[in-house]
Parts: structure tokens; C-alpha cells; sequence
């Protein structure tokens, strides 16, 4: 099903390049049991699934979304994050640009529920912009691209 907001995206330049990955998992288990830890400590995770190419799927723990690696540094040292790192992390899927959060809400329901996590960012006009996926590659991103279509979701691979 199409999705009208992933239509009518309009480009934007990258504004958000920079991830904290806290940790990466063999598991998808294991990825969910700590982003509940994160989660009890006030630190919103997402998971992002990847394909490395000789160790197999894993699945990485982000959190943030940031302009430049000083404001992720500046967050890592504020909440104690010491064994994180900062990941240069601009390609991601948009799922879509929203003017409310009841219409976000619905897409990231419907999202969630077909097993992909998803982050929201707002842009300087207020909007409520979808994502999927934090990849250093667009590559990463193409493959989870390919990944949405096959369960119906229309999205714009972008760079964030």
C-alpha cells in the first residue's frame, strides 16, 4: 500500500548524520532484552538489523540522532555511556513526513507491527518525519528497502 507522505517527500539536506550505537547483538532476543535495560535507564534505543558479510546477521542498538559528533560526544559523556560509540550513521529509510503525531503514530504502528523499528525526527518546519534503519551504507539501506517492499511498505532511502 502507498503511502502519500513518502510521495510527496521533497529533498532536505542531511541534518542528522551521527548515531550512538550502544551495542550490537547476535540476536534479535538479546538486541530487545537491552533496549528494555536502556529503556528502564531513560535512554530511547532502536534497532537497526545489518547484514555483515562474514559474521551474518546481526542486530545494532542505537539511540539519537545527531547533527555532528561533538553533540553525540556531549550526550555520551552527559548520560555515562562509556562503552557506546559514535557511528556515522546518514543512511536511513523514510517511511514519511507527517504534519501530526496521530498520523505518524499510525504508520509507526503499522511499521512496528511488521517487525522494523523506527525513530521519529522533527524538522524546522515541525514536522514529524518517519525513519527505519541507521546505516553507515546506502547499501544497508537499499536492503532493508527491499526488505519493506517485500511486507508492502513504500519508503525513500535518504540520507538523514
Amino acid at each position: 500500500k502507498q503511502d502519500p507522505a513518502v510521495e510527496t517527500v521533497e529533498a532536505f539536506e542531511p541534518e542528522f548524520p551521527y548515531s550512538i550505537r550502544l551495542a550490537s547483538y547476535p540476536t534479535l532476543e538479546l538486541a530487545l532484552h537491552h533496549q528494555s535495560k536502556f529503556g528502564e535507564q531513560g535512554i530511547e534505543g532502536y534497532i537497526v538489523k545489518v547484514h555483515l558479510r562474514k559474521k551474518g546477521i546481526w542486530w545494532r542498538l542505537f539511540t539519537g540522532h545527531y547533527r555532528d559528533h561533538d553533540e553525540a560526544m556531549s550526550v555520551m559523556t552527559e548520560r555515562h555511556l562509556d562503552a557506546a560509540e559514535i557511528i556515522r550513521t546518514r543512511w536511513a529509510n523514510l517511511m514519511g513526513v507527517f504534519d501530526d503525531e496521530t498520523s505518524t503514530a499510525s504508520v509507526r504502528d503499522r511499521v512496528q507491527a511488521a517487525g522494523y523499528d523506527s525513530y521519529v525526527i522533527r524538522d524546522q518546519k515541525g514536522r514529524f518525519k518517519l525513519f527505519t534503519g541507521a546505516f553507515i551504507t546506502r547499501r544497508g539501506a537499499a536492503m532493508q528497502q527491499q526488505s519493506l517492499s517485500e511486507k508492502g511498505f513504500d519508503s525513500k532511502i535518504v540520507q538523514r
